[in-house]
Order: C-alpha cells, then structure tokens, then sequence
C-alpha cells in the first residue's frame, strides 16, 4: 500500500459511517468496507472505491 492509498483511506474513515450518517445518527468511527463488484473473493480490491462504515454496518 503506498503513502497515498494510507492518506486516501484515513481520510475517508474520517468522515465516519455512512449509514449511521443518512439514519440521522450523526457521526460515529468508522472501518474501510471495499467495493468488490465483479472480482473474486480472492482478487485484491482497489483502495480508491471504499467506504465508511461501523464495525455493526461493515460486519452485518
């Protein structure tokens, strides 16, 4: 992972779980959940298509 992809991530955790965010319950620490349409279980996923979650959001 480069110094950019750690940036990117850390900025995009920052702005907290997203669901929480659009259920009104503000704010709240958030997990990077990565997008894998169409790869396998096993490919690598882009770091660059992410999003915020909580750990309840990102494991359920």
């Amino acid at each position: 992972m480069t110094n950019d992809d750690k940036r990117w991530l850390a900025d995009v955790a920052s702005l907290g779980c997203v669901v929480c965010r659009n259920l009104g319950y503000g704010a709240s620490p958030a997990e990077i959940h990565h997008i894998r349409t169409g790869q396998g279980i096993s490919q690598r996923a882009d770091h660059k298509k992410t999003l915020p979650l909580c750990a309840p959001h990102h494991r359920t």
